[in-house]
């Protein structure tokens, strides 16, 4: 079978995102790594619409064509892995999706080839996993450790390290750490509210979160503060929304000539 050009590009490109460019040349045949960014990448469009069966039977291809290779370079393997414990982790079978992420993460960690980005992936699939099953201990330290990434490579004030910062002080109320929750919150807090305050449903989503800490330790003004401030963003982020959806014709404002004037004050009255 002749390979178009642009799907061996294609797989060129994405597979030495993971690997060298010469690793990629001399270890995996180019029709293998085509079949494989062919079932990869078809899983992560079902995975993004929550087509979980067919995600699942589709990066489970691409680990029947890409394991044989694995023994060379084991991270397009852990690449699939990963996004597969995603899929099982979303269909709530967690013991199945742990091994996998956890085999993924040590593949990704103890390679320096690989991207932070990558890893942070895997550190967090893995705690969530974790932190479904009740584990907060085990989640704790990863979202620690993917936090440390993120503050590296995307700054401390960066949104995306808002949210794990969220994440990360939800499992300390889980395990009791109210102190370092607190800490966290606002720490989250102080970030999403240098984006579009009154219309940041990530501000207001953080503030419920802290609102619910607050309540189950007895700070109970505390609380309604944030709850109420909660409420307030999705109110005007509603209001905002039915103004853009209401279609009604709106009253025009007419500046009459002063012909127009004149024969207005001209006309009879009723």
């Amino acid at each position: 079978m002749r390979i178009r050009p642009e799907i061996l590009l294609a797989a060129c490109l994405a597979a030495s995102l993971l690997f060298g460019a010469t690793a990629l040349a001399e270890e995996i045949p180019i029709g293998v790594l085509r079949d494989w960014l062919y079932h990869d990448n078809r899983g992560q469009t079902y995975l993004s619409r929550g087509e979980y069966q067919k995600a699942e039977e589709r990066f489970r291809n691409a680990i029947e064509i890409i394991r044989p290779y694995s023994l060379a370079d084991q991270r397009l393997l852990a690449s699939s892995y990963t996004k597969l414990a995603r899929v099982l982790y979303h269909q709530g079978r967690y013991a199945d999706a742990e091994p996998l992420a956890t085999w993924a993460l040590k593949v990704r960690e103890s390679n320096p080839k690989v991207r932070a980005d990558l890893v942070f992936q895997s550190l967090y699939t893995l705690a969530l996993i974790h932190m479904a099953e009740d584990h907060f201990n085990k989640a704790e330290i990863l979202l620690r450790r993917a936090l440390e990434i993120q503050e590296h490579e995307i700054g401390p004030g960066h949104v995306q390290t808002a949210a794990t910062i969220d994440e990360l002080a939800g499992v300390c109320v889980e395990q009791r750490k109210f102190h370092d929750a607190d800490q966290l919150y606002r720490r989250a807090l102080r970030i999403y509210e240098r984006f579009d305050p009154d219309m940041n449903p990530d501000l207001a989503a953080c503030a419920d979160h802290y609102s619910a800490m607050l309540a189950r330790i007895d700070r109970k003004a505390d609380a309604e503060k944030y709850r109420s401030q909660a409420a307030q963003i999705r109110e005007t982020i509603a209001t905002k929304k039915s103004r853009l959806l209401d279609t009604r014709p709106r009253p025009e404002f007419r500046v009459d000539t002063p012909a127009q004037k004149s024969r207005a004050s001209d006309s009879p009255r009723r």
